[in-house]
C-alpha cells in the first residue's frame, strides 16, 4: 500500500458535475412534492421557480466552464467572458420578472435557489470526509492504480 498524500484527499472524477446535477434535480423534485402538503400553491410555485432557475444556472455554468477550458479556443475566450456576464444578467431578469408578475414566497424561492449550492457543498464535504477517513484508516485511494 502506498502512503496517501493531501492531493489524493480531494480528487473529483469527470462524472462529478453530472451526479451533482442529477442529485440536485432529485432533491428539488422531492422538495416540490413535499411542499404540496402545505396546501399553498404560492409556496410550491416559488420553490419550483427557485429550483428551475438554480438548475438552469448550474447547467449553463458547467457548460461554459467546460467550453472555456478546452484547448485551442484562444480566440473565443472573450466570448466566454461575455457569456459569463450575460448569464448573471439573465438570472437577474428572470428574478425581476418573477417578482414583478407573481406573488412570490421569499423563503421558498431562497430554498429553491440554494438547493444546488447545498448539494454541491454537501457532496464536496462528503468527499473530503471520506478522504480523511481513508487516510486515517490507511485505505488506498479508489483512483490509485496500484491497489493490490
Amino acid at each position: 500500500m502506498r502512503e496517501l498524500n493531501k492531493a489524493n484527499l480531494f480528487e473529483l472524477d469527470p462524472g462529478f458535475p453530472e451526479r451533482v446535477f442529477d442529485t440536485s434535480l432529485f432533491t428539488g423534485m422531492l422538495l416540490i412534492v413535499c411542499s404540496t402538503a402545505l396546501n399553498s400553491i404560492n409556496f410550491t410555485l416559488s420553490l419550483a421557480a427557485g429550483v428551475a432557475i438554480s438548475l438552469a444556472f448550474c447547467r449553463v455554468s458547467w457548460w461554459s466552464i467546460r467550453r472555456f477550458m478546452q484547448p485551442g479556443l484562444k480566440g473565443q475566450k472573450p466570448a466566454f467572458l461575455l457569456l459569463g456576464i450575460i448569464k448573471y444578467v439573465a438570472m437577474g431578469v428572470a428574478l425581476f420578472l418573477l417578482f414583478k408578475h407573481f406573488d412570490v414566497h421569499i423563503v421558498a424561492l431562497f430554498v429553491g435557489l440554494s438547493t444546488v449550492q447545498a448539494v454541491i457543498t454537501l457532496k464536496l464535504l462528503s468527499l473530503l470526509l471520506v478522504g480523511f477517513l481513508n487516510k486515517s484508516v490507511r485505505v488506498p485511494s479508489v483512483h490509485s492504480r496500484d491497489v493490490f
